[in-house]
């Protein structure tokens, strides 16, 4: 996929999308200014890329991804924008965030969107999307979503999730809940 849709109108991202197989390794800005690099987190992870903190679709997708990362707390959720810090932080600061989910920034270096060639030049934002990695960080699926202003496919992610990574992590998440 190489363009997106706004209102009717088509926007090119920046390249031909990174696909299914491929490893994809980034560093963002955590809120707090720190560096996260996603080869340092171990297990699963589901990223959900979004174009802006403050608008109604990418709130509800970053709300929605928070409330996943409680249920499924052997899962990794990042979320991740062009954003600055400032703004996540904001919209963080009206919301309890959990530990197990990250809101990025790839405002500063942009290697995410390099990557994954979803910078929308013309609007100066991020497609919106899911990408669901590996312990390996190797990409087992994804969707990129084709209008930029559309809801995330929540059924497809959720299918996801329990056919490809939930079977995967079941006996951990137990282990993990008779801990404590």
């Amino acid at each position: 996929m190489k363009w997106v849709w706004h209102k009717g109108i088509p926007y090119k991202l920046s390249g031909s999308v990174i696909r299914k197989g491929e490893k994809l390794n980034f560093k963002a800005m955590k809120r707090n200014g720190s560096t996260f690099d996603i080869s340092k987190i171990k297990g699963y992870k589901i990223i959900s890329a979004f174009p802006d903190i403050n608008t109604p679709v990418c709130n509800i997708q970053t709300q929605r991804m928070d409330k996943l990362a409680k249920t499924y707390p052997s899962i990794t959720f990042i979320s991740i924008s062009i954003d600055q810090i400032d703004a996540l932080n904001k919209w963080c600061s009206l919301r309890k965030v959990t530990g197990n989910s990250y809101i990025l920034s790839d405002y500063q270096d942009g290697e995410f969107i390099m990557k994954t060639k979803l910078l929308i030049k013309k609007r100066g934002v991020t497609a919106r999307g899911f990408f669901i990695l590996d312990d390996k960080n190797n990409i087992i699926d994804m969707y990129i979503n084709r209008k930029l202003n559309g809801k995330p496919k929540w059924k497809l992610l959720q299918k996801h999730i329990e056919r490809i990574i939930l079977s995967k992590v079941m006996a951990e998440d137990r282990r993990l809940a008779k801990k404590k």
